[in-house]
């Protein structure tokens, strides 16, 4: 059989309510010279029905039925199986526009470029679209990684293809044990390759945020703190800490208002990890002063009242 131009990976657990939409979109695409690895995480609902019967209708769907390990493990497996000159992974709870692949993959051809980047749409919950606009204006490597770590370049893997031979020559691999950030695991092993980028500037990945509409302190765990934590001690190891000081302190902000508005973390450990970038959190007033207020208080010596501040803007949004 020759060689299919992409990769789809799919990994799958318990979202028989979104699949079809989502298998409906791949199947239909323009690109037809493709293969598409479904990775079935021990779904309990009909997911596993709903991807057989698909695999039966058409013949380049491959589906894998495993125990849950977790989408790390999922994504990994699915990754090992690929034929594809490049792959791409694809959540199951979004869709994607009917020639998204042929569109990436025609500029990958066209610049040799060994990662090509495409806009996102958002879906938000009251049904409103939100457009993720990947900020790429000079596609060098070191612009796209410094928009990596400034969250002007998005951290998941789904809206970018990935040329296969990038895996196997720099043995790239995520870790199964991360719960959360396996996408920016992989892209940090990526993106310090020096890659060549490309830029298709149209949104052609709709991300359903309305799947899930769990707030981000309702569904955050310690092992997603922790998996956090293991992507910036691997950047911090392999990237120039000088020339991407800012992008790396904006990922340790992040990780420290995770931690804050999570009400994980005791006073002593919100302050003590990544104590360099405390002082960032230095203007109460800012325009995100709903983001950034409560943990400014608390990291400058009013803990309580930052957060009594913190449940009042949580109890603001749950009424939104």
């Amino acid at each position: 059989m020759a060689r299919p131009f992409v990769s789809i990976i799919i990994p799958v657990y318990n979202a028989e309510k979104t699949l079809r939409r989502c298998l409906d979109g791949v199947i239909s695409q323009t690109l037809e010279d493709i293969e598409i690895i479904i990775i079935d995480d021990g779904s309990t609902d009909l997911s596993g029905q709903i991807c057989d019967e698909y695999a039966q209708r058409d013949c380049r769907i491959k589906v894998i039925h495993k125990d849950k390990e977790g989408v790390a493990k999922a994504r990994q497996i699915g990754q090992e199986m690929v034929h594809g000159k490049y792959s791409i992974h694809l959540d199951a709870d979004d869709w994607i526009e009917p020639d998204m692949y042929e569109k990436l993959f025609q500029k990958a051809e066209e610049y040799n470029a060994d990662i090509t980047i495409c806009d996102m749409l958002a879906i938000i919950p009251n049904g409103g679209k939100v457009l993720l606009k990947q900020e790429l204006d000079c596609q060098s490597a070191e612009t796209a990684m410094n928009g990596f770590l400034k969250f002007q370049v998005n951290s998941g893997l789904c809206n970018k293809l990935i040329k296969n031979d990038l895996y196997h020559v720099y043995n790239i691999k995520g870790d199964p044990e991360l719960t959360t950030s396996e996408d920016f695991y992989i892209l940090c092993q990526l993106f310090i390759r020096n890659p060549r980028i490309a830029y298709v500037s149209e949104p052609l990945y709709n991300y359903d945020k309305s799947a899930n509409p769990n707030s981000i302190s309702k569904v955050i765990s310690r092992s997603h703190i922790e998996s956090l934590k293991l992507c910036i001690e691997y950047l911090e190891k392999h990237i120039d800490k000088v020339k991407y000081a800012e992008g790396l302190n904006a990922r340790k902000k992040f990780l420290k208002w995770w931690m804050w508005s999570s009400h994980l973390c005791s006073k002593k450990e919100l302050i003590d990890t990544y104590k360099e970038v405390n002082p960032l959190f230095k203007d109460p007033t800012h325009k995100n002063r709903g983001l950034y207020s409560p943990i400014y208080y608390a990291l400058n010596g009013h803990y309580r009242f930052g957060l009594l501040l913190q449940k009042i803007y949580d109890l603001r949004a749950s009424t939104l």
